[in-house]
C-alpha cells in the first residue's frame, strides 16, 4: 500500500482453527505478521494512494541448495517481485525458507541499508558472529555479499531487506509520518476537518 496523500485502511487477520483429539475445533491464536513501512521522499508524499492486494500463490519462488526464495519485491536471480513500489528506493524484500545447514548468498549493494529478521529457527549471518535465532533483527554493515547458513539444529526462516537510504528529515505520529513537525500537525487538522483524504475513489472509501 502506498498511503500519499491520504488513505483510510484497516488489516485484519482471518481466524484459523485446530482440531483437537475429540475433533472439536480450537481457535488458533498463533498469528506471526510483519508491517515493512517505507518513508517516501518529500517530493512525493503526496502522490495518488495506491491499494494491492497480492495473494500467496501469485508471490514468484525460487528453489535454491537446501531451500527457497520468495520474491515479494526487488529481483533474485533474474525473477522480480510483484510489488513494484512507488519510490525511487525501490527496496528489495526477499523471504528466505532454509533447511537445516543450508547457504543463501546474495550480492548486495554497498550503498544500500540491508536488515535480515529471523521469523523462526537460527543460523549464522556472519561467519564470525554467534547464532541469531526467532525475533532478532540483524543491521549489516559494510559489504557487498550476503551469506546466511542455516544452524545444524533447525531450519531457518527469515525476511532480508534491503534499499537506498533517502537520507531526509523524519517526523512521525501515529499513522502520519512526513518531514516536519508542522506537516503532521496540518494532516491531523485535516482529519479533524475532514479533508484529509484527497482522492475519492470509491477504492479508498
Amino acid at each position: 500500500m502506498t498511503a500519499g496523500s491520504g488513505i483510510f485502511h484497516q488489516e485484519m487477520p482471518k481466524p484459523s482453527y485446530d482440531i483437537d483429539d475429540k475433533g472439536n475445533k480450537i481457535l488458533n491464536t498463533r498469528n506471526k505478521g510483519l508491517q515493512l513501512w517505507i518513508n517516501l521522499p518529500h517530493n512525493m508524499k503526496l502522490t495518488d494512494p495506491v491499494y494491492r492486494d497480492i495473494r500467496a500463490d501469485k508471490i514468484p519462488i525460487e528453489d535454491i541448495d537446501l531451500g527457497k526464495v520468495k520474491i515479494v519485491s526487488g529481483s533474485y536471480n533474474g525473477i522480480g517481485g510483484l510489488v513494484k513500489v512507488k519510490s525511487p528506493v525501490m527496496p528489495l524484500y526477499l523471504h528466505i525458507e532454509i533447511e537445516k545447514g543450508g547457504t543463501f548468498k546474495y550480492n548486495i549493494d554497498r550503498s544500500y541499508t540491508t536488515l535480515a529478521f529471523i521469523i523462526s529457527g537460527s543460523g549464522y549471518f556472519d561467519d564470525i558472529q554467534p547464532l541469531i535465532s526467532e525475533g532478532y533483527l540483524v543491521i549489516y554493515g559494510d559489504g557487498d555479499e550476503i551469506r546466511v547458513r542455516a544452524s545444524e539444529y533447525s531450519s531457518l526462516s527469515f525476511i532480508l531487506l534491503a534499499g537506498k537510504p533517502i537520507r531526509e528529515p523524519i517526523a512521525w505520529y501515529g499513522p502520519i509520518v512526513m518531514n516536519r513537525y508542522d506537516e503532521i500537525e496540518e494532516a491531523f487538522r485535516e482529519l479533524k476537518n475532514g479533508t484529509f483524504i484527497r482522492n475519492k475513489n470509491p477504492l479508498f472509501e
